[in-house]
């Protein structure tokens, strides 16, 4: 495949900042026919683990092959989303890029994440340090978008309306192979998947303050029911984001609603970037859903970067999630790990 054409300097190194972000690569792997194996182990030597590369059957008519495989590609530099794979989706193929990338730039054949100050040091030395700031620009993309939509979401005194949906059904299995980019894995450190559950516990936040009509009828209560309300994390925008610890830990919930007819509602908020289907809930959010079941309401938020164009995310409600999802006549099937010593 020919060489890949950057439209700037500027712009390669965004993609190569975006590509160091530890999680964004799943895989830079090499898969060689068995009578180039020795050539390939000359060109690259030093530059592959020891899962590579992979050994096929001795071929004439074509050479190597080399892909990235990537586990996010939200929000992703355009350069990057031109190169991707049509048919896969987070998939980039090109021999002559991932060549370069692994041969000048630091990047290795290998699974997992790649040696990010390596790469940071091999753009200073190629492109002069002036150019760390656009390295940092696509190294940053993901906690610009958390710091952006913090903003949005906790500053603004008027936010867009949910779009509330229903929830369906759906099933949902473990799968390897093909993943289209709305269910990839994401690249968010676990420190930044934390700030985006707080982001959308906020937003419900204000919709609550606000007594949003259509929210409030997902949740069941009662028109003109009064009410006031818990958020356990109200003010993590205020601390140094960095260090602010989950007050809802050991609470089950993230927000307690108290009706003025006594009747407490609990909400656990789980959101997403765009829309992604998995999620996890904790031994005591189980037990007080199974203890609470009708007055405890699984709230899910889709599509929050919306915001960043005044756009509307999506809102699931699932009212009594114990019996709906999580009630053993519910479940299929279900993995569990027993280990013994």
């Amino acid at each position: 495949m020919a060489e890949y054409i950057w439209q700037s300097e500027e712009e390669k190194v965004i993609a190569i900042g975006f590509l160091a972000i530890p999680n964004v690569i799943q895989a830079i792997s090499a898969t060689v026919p068995a009578n180039l194996e020795n050539r390939f182990r000359r060109e690259f030597e030093g530059l592959f683990d020891s899962e590579y590369p992979y050994v096929t059957k001795p071929m004439s008519k074509y050479t190597w092959q080399f892909r990235i495989q990537l586990n996010d590609t939200d929000g992703c530099p355009e350069a990057i989303r031109n190169l991707l794979d049509e048919r896969y989706g987070n998939r980039i193929n090109n021999n002559a890029l991932i060549a370069e990338l692994v041969t000048n730039y630091g990047f290795r054949f290998k699974n997992g994440i790649q040696n990010v100050e390596q790469i940071r040091y091999c753009v200073a030395n190629i492109h002069g340090e002036r150019f760390l700031r656009a390295f940092d620009q696509g190294f940053g993309i993901y906690q610009s978008f958390i710091e952006e939509v913090t903003d949005i979401v906790t500053q603004s005194r008027r936010l867009p309306t949910p779009n509330i949906l229903s929830y369906e059904p759906r099933g949902i299995a473990r799968r390897a192979g093909r993943r289209r980019q709305s269910t990839e894995g994401t690249a968010l450190s676990q420190r930044q998947i934390s700030n985006l559950g707080w982001i959308g516990e906020a937003y419900i936040a204000y919709l609550l303050e606000v007594a949003d009509s259509d929210f409030l009828a997902s949740l069941d209560i009662p028109p003109r029911m009064g009410y006031t309300f818990n958020w356990f994390n109200r003010g993590f925008d205020e601390a140094d984001i960095n260090s602010w610890e989950d007050q809802s830990v050991g609470r089950g919930c993230d927000i307690e609603v108290i009706l003025d007819n006594g009747t407490t509602i609990y909400i656990e908020v789980k959101s997403s970037k765009r829309e992604y289907p998995y999620f996890k809930m904790t031994s005591n959010e189980m037990r007080l859903m199974e203890e609470e079941l009708e007055d405890y309401v699984l709230v899910k938020v889709n599509y929050l970067e919306r915001l960043l164009d005044d756009g509307a995310p999506d809102i699931i409600s699932i009212l009594n999630p114990y019996e709906q999802l999580f009630h053993p006549r519910q479940m299929k099937e279900a993995t569990f790990i027993i280990g013994g010593r």
